[in-house]
């Protein structure tokens, strides 16, 4: 009973000291401190001498970099923009529930964590990923003058202006969808999980060219058919970036196309 009425203490001076500024350049998480060495946020990694940064995986300098992109978001009384970013970053490196995100960021319910994550997703995808990820955000001569081995040279090419990347599909675990015909199309039959399927293009150093996708995990789409469809639709005008004597490196499930 003790621990109880403890417990019910702390919950009621938590309750008196939250207060809604939406303006707030900071995030704040009441939660107490387990040990003196606990001096770090664990938000962005800020603290005396400490870089943790264990809920979002971005310090600092990057986080505030990249709210910069969400100019366009404007504070609400639930939530500053601030905030909003933070709770994307770690839905994005922690996976953990909406509910659990609506417990430590102390918001209403998991509904409005959806929201905002549909909110912060599309203004990143409108004014991040169109300025940094994809083909336009490079070009040829630059893949060919900083993300081109010299090994790759040696053994692939015959031609100083020839390209080589490596496409690969990866997976995404997802959560088993209500749906029935979406949970039937995400099943993996080789991961028996539901997933969703990215097609990754890397130059031959590992930068990341470009992400297609995601696609469904079903027996329809193995990695031969999303490359193929991803040639026959031109998929982010990627044939208009590509030449015809370019290298491509993919696995044996692609030599049927």
């Amino acid at each position: 009973m003790e621990v109880d009425e403890q417990v019910d203490m702390a919950l009621e001076r938590i309750d008196t000291e939250v207060q809604t500024t939406p303006d707030i350049e900071s995030v704040e998480l009441l939660v107490d401190r387990t040990s003196k060495s606990e001096q770090g946020c664990i938000v962005c990694g800020v603290g005396k001498g400490v870089k943790r940064y264990r809920l979002t995986d971005v310090q600092r300098d990057n986080f505030n970099h990249l709210l910069k992109y969400l100019s366009t978001m404007r504070n609400s009384s639930a939530r500053s923009i601030r905030i909003a970013l933070a709770i994307y970053l770690t839905k994005l490196r922690q996976g953990i529930s909406n509910s659990v995100l609506a417990t430590i960021f102390r918001l209403g319910d998991k509904r409005l964590v959806s929201h905002i994550l549909q909110q912060v997703r599309q203004h990143l995808k409108s004014n991040f990923v169109s300025q940094h990820l994809g083909f336009i955000d490079i070009t040829r001569e630059e893949v060919l003058t900083h993300h081109q081995t010299t090994i790759a040279n040696k053994l692939l090419t015959s031609q100083s202006d020839q390209v080589c990347v490596a496409i690969d599909g990866t997976y995404m675990y997802i959560q088993k969808s209500s749906n029935n015909t979406f949970q039937r199309r995400t099943y993996s039959m080789h991961k028996h999980h539901n997933l969703l399927k990215p097609m990754i293009i890397t130059t031959t150093d590992g930068y990341i060219l470009s992400v297609l996708g995601p696609y469904f995990a079903d027996y329809k789409n193995n990695d031969a058919s999303i490359i193929k469809y991803c040639l026959m639709n031109n998929e982010q005008d990627m044939l208009s970036w590509f030449k015809d004597d370019d290298i491509m490196i993919v696995d044996r499930g692609v030599r049927c196309i």
